[in-house]
């Protein structure tokens, strides 16, 4: 089984990299996909790709052919906020060419998308269900509600597996925004 995680280097992927290479015994390959340089791998299993999601040519050589794809990556929110317009490339384009790039090649692919409760309506309730409205107040937020959206409706069509999670207070790299 091949696996991708597209923001490997990053504190979820790296957590769930190590996991992954722990638990599951049907795990052949995995690939980790960052624009920040990874260590060396020390389980022959991994593979460490420098690289933006957003190239077409990693796609097709790193992507192609996975059981199982983690989208992590994203600008996240005051940076998309101060960059609209790389937010979106990543956010949006980068993310929907990667959907339509798993549809067109193997669309039993399993896609897990990692959004934010920034979806979510201010004031949140001390619950969150789903019957909790949506209304994100930035840029990331809104961003992710449509990339669930996009996902949701490629998953009804048949054309990917997907899985889209609303993740709490994840901590990022030293230095991101």
């Amino acid at each position: 089984m091949k696996t991708v995680i597209i923001g490997g280097g990053g504190f979820v992927g790296q957590h769930l990299s190590a996991r992954l290479l722990a638990r599951d015994g049907n795990l052949s390959e995995l690939v980790l996909v960052d624009q920040i340089d990874l260590p060396p791998a020390s389980d022959k299993r991994v593979t460490a790709v420098n690289g933006s999601f957003a190239d077409p040519a990693l796609l097709e050589a790193h992507v192609k052919g996975a059981d199982t794809v983690y989208l992590l990556a994203a600008i996240l929110g005051g940076a998309a906020e101060a960059n609209y317009a790389l937010a979106r490339r990543i956010n949006i384009d980068a993310s929907l060419n990667l959907i339509e790039f798993l549809r067109d090649n193997n669309p039993k692919t399993r896609l897990v998308f990692a959004s934010t409760i920034a979806v979510y309506s201010k004031p949140m309730p001390d619950v969150v269900t789903d019957q909790t409205p949506l209304g994100p107040t930035m840029v990331y937020g809104a961003q992710k509600v449509m990339l669930e959206t996009a996902i949701s409706n490629f998953a009804r069509s048949g054309w990917v597996v997907g899985l889209c999670l609303r993740l709490w207070v994840v901590m990022v790299r030293d230095g991101a925004d």
